[in-house]
């Protein structure tokens, strides 16, 4: 029923609902996002790094399956396949089309400074340009575009090489290893015609052996076009860095010493006489060895020569091994002669002795020939000139502190001292003596008899107890 004329109807106000719209919040990506290398030439093969980085101050969780990063756009990189390489466990990487995808079999948290690298591979496009490459994160429910990272694809064609080592001595390789931006294959001159491949790979050659450098050319082609880098060579000649012998004075025969060397550059090692059994040696090292068994008879020293040959060699060194002198210590007998034992049972000691020493125990005189650095030398018992015949101690260790007397019989001696102390010593006219001594310790006692001209001496040594 419409209401009369002229009455006017009051109507309640109607109260307006608000529409209802969904409004996209726009998130910011929580981490952050680059690739390596940023610029790669047209047509090659190139390994890319995609890293991933939480610069934030909290720790950001991935969560297992749901959460993901994906690279997009790849297209604008790669016609081909691309291949990525299986990331570190839990991470997995999921390829579709174009578009690579990261995510977690179990949740994953980056703290602060956080970051993991994922690598693939691809074959870059062929024409110059830019390729600009899309990262989506959803990570704990929230999804965010990250600023796209750009790929130049340059049309360069260049190659860097280097050879290791970059020094070598004569008959010895050396290799060289290379690295091309784009390029089809790679040819090295002097050398034959053979091609290498372009991108990172290496090859063994040996320089010139007549020239102190070899000059490497490295060139890399692609098509009509090419890029080359020189490589230098350096054939050095053999050097000596060191050559010592421990020790070296004052040998004793039969001692070890030891021998070490370092040298470079060298096609063989000799050294002269030889330590061993084969005069060659390594380039470096060190060998026990006694030297004395190359040591001539009576020869007080013997040279050893280190060879090392190469080019423009060989180079030498040597050094000298001095001996101590041979010296007889004594010759005399074991003790004073009986009326059952006339002539008692000989003894004698040589310091320094080598082979071919010897004693003539029969007849008269008995007789000792010693041979040794600074030898030959002879002592003789029951002969003409002065003699010690005996030398004992008794009591022989000595208790600590005490004295022990040494009895001595001597033979044509017109003085006897008795060192240390240069004492006099006296004897009857059947040439028997004795002197008292006290050692404080392990002490070498020496009779020195001289008839005129001629001296001889006997050594004795008394330990203390």
């Amino acid at each position: 029923m419409r209401p009369a004329s002229g009455i006017a109807v009051k109507r309640k106000p109607v109260k307006k609902q608000p529409k209802m719209r969904t409004v996209a919040e726009a998130s910011q990506p929580q981490l952050t996002y680059s690739i390596l290398p940023t610029s790669v030439a047209v047509g090659s093969q190139q390994t890319f790094s995609f890293i991933v980085k939480n610069m934030g101050g909290d720790a950001v969780t991935v969560h297992a399956v749901t959460d993901s990063i994906t690279l997009g756009n790849l297209g604008q990189l790669t016609n081909t396949t691309v291949s990525p390489q299986t990331p570190l466990s839990p991470w997995q990487a999921t390829l579709s089309g174009q578009t690579l995808q990261f995510w977690v079999l179990s949740s994953v948290t980056l703290n602060s400074g956080d970051s993991i690298t994922f690598q693939f591979v691809a074959n870059v496009l062929t024409t110059p340009g830019t390729a600009s490459l899309l990262v989506k994160e959803v990570i704990g429910g929230k999804t965010a575009q990250a600023p796209a990272l750009p790929v130049l694809i340059e049309n360069a064609l260049s190659i860097t090489a280097f050879a290791n080592p970059t020094s070598v001595g004569q008959q010895r390789a050396v290799t060289l290893q290379w690295n091309t931006i784009g390029g089809e294959y790679v040819t090295i001159s002097p050398g034959s015609d053979q091609q290498y491949p372009a991108g990172t790979s290496s090859t063994k050659v040996t320089p010139n052996q007549n020239a102190p450098q070899t000059v490497y050319t490295l060139t890399v082609h692609q098509g009509v076009h090419s890029s080359n880098c020189n490589v230098t060579v350096n054939l050095c000649v053999p050097a000596i860095n060191s050559f010592q012998m421990t020790p070296s004075d004052t040998l004793q025969i039969n001692q070890a010493i030891q021998a070490s060397w370092v040298t470079q550059y060298g096609t063989q090692i000799t050294m002269s006489p030889p330590l061993g059994e084969s005069p060659f040696v390594q380039a470096a090292g060190s060998q026990n060895f006694v030297p004395s068994k190359a040591l001539p008879a009576n020869a007080m020293s013997e040279p050893y020569t280190i060879t090392v040959y190469g080019y423009q060699g060989p180079v030498q060194r040597t050094l000298t091994l001095n001996f101590a002198p041979m010296r007889i210590r004594y010759l005399r007998f074991s003790t004073f002669p009986t009326q059952q034992h006339p002539i008692p049972p000989v003894i004698y000691d040589v310091f320094n002795a080598q082979p071919g020493t010897s004693l003539k125990a029969t007849g008269t005189p008995i007789e000792l020939t010693a041979v040794g650095p600074g030898g030959p030398a002879t002592a003789q018992l029951n002969g003409s000139g002065p003699e010690v015949q005996v030398m004992l101690a008794n009591p022989s260790p000595v208790p600590h502190g005490q004295s022990a007397v040494i009895s001595y019989l001597v033979k044509n001696v017109t003085t006897l001292t008795l060192q240390p102390g240069n004492v006099p010593l006296t004897f009857d006219s059947n040439g028997n003596g004795s002197t008292t001594v006290q050692p404080a310790q392990t002490t070498t006692y020496i009779l020195v008899a001289s008839n005129g001209g001629d001296t001889v001496t006997s050594e004795l040594d008394v330990s203390v107890s």
